[in-house]
């Protein structure tokens, strides 16, 4: 799975669930916006593409974010199998 986030908004983290709301073990490999900047870590970068890392079985998936008011907004997102899943967020438009 790759998330792509674009456009500015008051997002303060996100986090990827499982459809029964369980934290993932999983981690997030990043790219900046040089060839440079990567980076390895327990969250995606709020900005540029970051790929899920091990790949995620086929199934639905919660991608939560917490706004800066401190609530959330969830995006399910659905792995199908064999394929890549893309997903992108205008933060921005939320």
């Amino acid at each position: 799975m790759r998330l792509s986030f674009t456009g500015t908004g008051d997002v303060r983290r996100a986090r990827l669930l499982s459809s029964d709301e369980q934290e993932l073990s999983v981690r997030y490999h990043s790219r900046g916006p040089t060839p440079d900047s990567r980076r390895v870590g327990g969250s995606p970068e709020l900005s540029g593409v970051s790929v899920v890392q091990p790949a995620l079985p086929p199934e639905l998936y919660l991608l939560r974010l917490r706004m800066g008011d401190r609530t959330d907004r969830t995006i399910p997102v659905q792995v199908a199998p064999g394929r890549v899943t893309d997903v992108e967020v205008d933060l921005g438009r939320l």
